[in-house]
């Protein structure tokens, strides 16, 4: 996903899809903010014209309607990024709330909470482990959101966020080994889950 477009690279060389119907025209120009699959092998888009779908099974895109009880979508309160659920819902953010979107319907929201000097978390980023849990990165840390108790809690706080080469989390990742690899203003870092830390890969402007 770029600022101009949506490209795809397939081992060789990079290709521009989607350039047809109005939704693939939407994916052609405008910028895309995220891009992640879900548990069915679809595709989803999170552009600034709204929400897209590729379908794997009939090749279909299309633009998803805003639910009119999406306040997200509210104007200044616009999504952040977006993340497919295991069990089909869709988690996105924005920079003061959380919600999911069910296969069926339904919806919640939740405002994001402030920080413990009074200020609030501003979200970057989303992504799931293999147990279900919600991970937010932000501006200041990370934070994970317990689905089921619907409670949102601090990665490692106090004294532990110097151990990250920055507090700014630009992008999260959970590979097939439950290690969470993050993406900050400085470099590259791996949150092992069971030593509950984390180790500095690669700081910028370093090989």
């Amino acid at each position: 996903g770029t600022p101009a477009g949506l490209n795809r690279f397939d081992g060789t060389r990079f290709i521009q899809p989607f350039t047809r119907s109005e939704a693939q025209h939407s994916l052609a120009d405008q910028p895309v903010v995220s891009v992640k699959p879900d548990a069915d092998g679809n595709i989803w888009f999170l552009t600034r014209a709204g929400l897209i779908k590729y379908s794997w099974r009939t090749g279909e895109v299309y633009q998803v309607p805003q639910l009119k009880a999406d306040s997200l979508a509210q104007s200044g309160n616009g999504l952040l990024d977006i993340a497919p659920a295991p069990d089909g819902g869709l988690w996105l953010a924005s920079a003061r709330q959380l919600m999911v979107v069910h296969p069926d319907g339904r919806s919640a929201t939740w405002d994001l909470p402030q920080r413990a000097d009074g200020k609030p978390w501003q979200p970057s980023c989303l992504t799931f482990d293999a147990g279900g849990i919600l991970w937010i990165g932000t501006n200041s840390g990370i934070l994970f959101f317990d689905t089921k108790q619907q409670t949102f809690t601090e990665l490692l706080p106090a004294g532990s966020r110097e151990k990250l080469s920055n507090a700014h989390i630009n992008c999260l990742f959970y590979d097939r080994d439950n290690s969470m690899w993050i993406g900050t203003g400085n470099g590259l870092n791996r949150f092992d889950p069971v030593d509950s830390r984390y180790e500095t890969v690669l700081l910028a402007g370093k090989e």
